[in-house]
C-alpha cells in the first residue's frame, strides 16, 4: 500500500510505504535520509547544482536539469550538513546564482536571473 502525506509545516508532498500488522501501522519514508530536493517554480528549463558546503575541491554531488514546475531531489553520500545549491541556464554557463540549505531541506527557486538576482523560498 502507498500514501500520499503532505505535511502542513512545510507543505511538502511524500510517497510512503505502509506495512499494517494487526492494528499497528508501520510507515518508512521513500526518500533516503538526509535527502535534499530543489523546486524549479520558474517557467524555465534550468539547470541545477549542488556541493556540500566547504568540500568544493570533492567535486559535485548533484548536477541535473529541472523543467519549469518540477522538483528533482538527491542525496549527499557523507551524511547531513548544508549545501551550496546553484543555477544556470545552461549547463557550461559561468553565470547563474546560488543558495544555501540544510542537506535534508527543499530549496524553491521562485524566479531566475543570471549573475545572482534569483528570487528563493527555503
Amino acid at each position: 500500500m502507498t500514501l500520499a502525506h503532505t505535511s502542513r509545516a512545510t507543505g511538502h508532498a511524500s510517497m510512503f510505504a505502509a506495512l499494517s500488522i494487526g492494528a499497528v501501522i508501520l510507515f518508512a519514508d521513500a526518500n533516503p535520509a538526509a535527502a535534499f530536493c530543489v523546486e524549479n517554480r520558474t517557467q524555465a528549463r534550468l539547470f541545477f547544482t549542488a556541493r556540500l558546503k566547504g568540500e568544493a575541491d570533492k567535486g559535485l554531488i548533484f548536477r541535473r536539469w529541472v523543467e519549469g514546475g518540477n522538483t528533482a531531489c538527491g542525496a549527499p553520500r557523507r551524511g547531513p550538513g548544508i549545501l551550496e545549491v546553484s543555477v544556470f541556464a545552461a549547463e557550461d554557463s559561468v553565470e547563474g546564482c546560488g543558495d544555501e540549505i540544510a542537506a535534508e531541506g527543499t530549496l524553491r527557486l521562485q524566479e531566475f536571473s543570471q549573475f545572482d538576482n534569483c528570487i528563493w523560498d527555503k
